[in-house]
């Protein structure tokens, strides 16, 4: 499966992130972390130990309440949050970053993370003109790119 066109990504909260291991992630190309379902404290203390021993590439996400199906949003201080992605600054691992809202990210998009722009509308659909604007405009910067559209 590893040279398949396709991709898997395990999108996962706290609780279902430690249920995971090595045996039940081998199909998995890639784990996405969504920070606004974890603690601090799990993030600080727990989060890269079992990400290691998992040993998959990581997606970084983090969703406001309004864009995301799941009603929890924990907020994290912006402090752990940079401490766990100077741990992963790699360009295997992805930053979901949203096009449409300030991200918490935005301080590590040159960095070595590879990128993924997101854009979320649940309420309508985005504009062709207003899509190919958002994706002009980030394609300048030098990271490995995608573009994801959830309307």
């Amino acid at each position: 499966m590893k040279n398949s066109k396709f991709k898997i990504v395990l999108t996962v909260d706290q609780k279902d992130l430690l249920q995971l291991n090595q045996d039940n992630v081998q199909n998995i190309d890639f784990i996405e972390i969504r920070l606004d379902l974890f603690t601090s404290s799990f993030v600080d203390n727990r989060l890269e130990n079992i990400l290691r021993a998992l040993g998959k590439p990581v997606i970084f996400t983090s969703r406001k309440t309004a864009d995301s199906s799941l009603k929890i949003n924990l907020k994290i201080s912006t402090d752990i949050i940079y401490r766990i992605l100077e741990k992963f600054n790699s360009k295997e691992n992805f930053l979901d970053i949203e096009l449409n809202s300030k991200n918490i990210f935005e301080n590590f998009e040159n960095n070595h993370f590879s990128i993924i722009y997101s854009y979320h509308d649940f309420k309508k659909t985005i504009s062709k003109k207003k899509m190919q604007s958002f994706i002009e405009n980030k394609l300048k910067s030098p990271a490995f790119k995608i573009f994801k559209f959830a309307v």
